[in-house]
């Protein structure tokens, strides 16, 4: 913080001079250092990372899940299916879709809270979810691990959490029309982040959503062996709404 203080106050400024520079000038000045110093960080997140997916390859005993990337499979994104065939102007476009996410935003969240809140319940258990959601028993893998392993505490204190959910605000329509003004698709109206401690719960979780009736994956990006981010899983999902079809992360 003290670093971010310190580079967001120009030297003139703090000389007592005028600033002359255009608003734009210092904003781009700001965004170059903001950018520099997250690079920074990020190298030096590196080697924590690496270690963290080393101990996620091993945790848990040989029973327990290795983290293997391939156990998913990347799905490319492909071209956004939009019932927006009349309608030219990027503005018109990202007005139209942002629209469409708020009206069906409950679709969205709705079976993705009701995962969280099964996956969170105090008696659930692999098998449980495994029969709940996939209709079928856990892989011989997973039959006799405990679904709250003491080696993955998501919460200190809250044993029983497994997954977390934060929820993003809805996409905001200026950087929508941007985003659609530089060719690219607009895949995430609405938002949310689902944070696993386990990822042998992860991998189920994903498993669930894939077979969820709710809506279908459009886009898998797998980086679990990413090192300069925290691993995880990009999804996209497809939610039906009449004839036309919005995407979210």
């Amino acid at each position: 913080m003290s670093s971010f203080a310190s580079s967001a106050v120009s030297p003139r400024a703090r000389a007592g001079t005028i600033d002359t520079s255009t608003e734009k000038d210092r904003y781009k000045e700001l965004f170059s250092t903001l950018k520099t110093e997250a690079t920074d960080a990020t190298q030096q997140l590196q080697p924590i990372i690496q270690k963290c997916m080393a101990f996620y390859r091993t945790a848990g005993g040989p029973d327990h899940f290795q983290l293997d990337p391939e156990f998913i499979e990347p799905m490319p994104l492909t071209r956004q299916q939009l019932r927006a065939d009349d309608l030219t102007d990027p503005s018109d476009i990202a007005e139209f879709l942002i629209a469409v996410g708020a009206e069906n935003q409950d679709k969205f969240q709705n079976p993705l809270k009701k995962l969280v809140a099964d996956f969170n319940d105090p008696s659930a258990s692999f098998e449980s979810i495994h029969q709940k959601y996939l209709d079928e028993m856990p892989p011989p893998s997973m039959r006799n691990l405990p679904f709250r392993n003491p080696t993955f505490v998501l919460e200190p204190g809250n044993r029983k959490k497994v997954v977390r959910e934060r929820f993003g605000p809805l996409k905001d329509e200026k950087r929508g029309r941007a985003k659609i003004k530089q060719g690219k698709e607009l895949t995430d109206i609405n938002r949310v982040t689902l944070e696993f401690e386990d990822p042998k719960v992860l991998e189920l979780a994903f498993r669930c959503i894939e077979a969820t009736r709710a809506y279908a994956l459009v886009c898998v990006k797998n980086k679990l062996n990413e090192t300069d981010q925290p691993p995880c899983i990009h999804l996209n999902v497809a939610v039906k709404s009449g004839q036309s079809k919005y995407e979210h992360d």
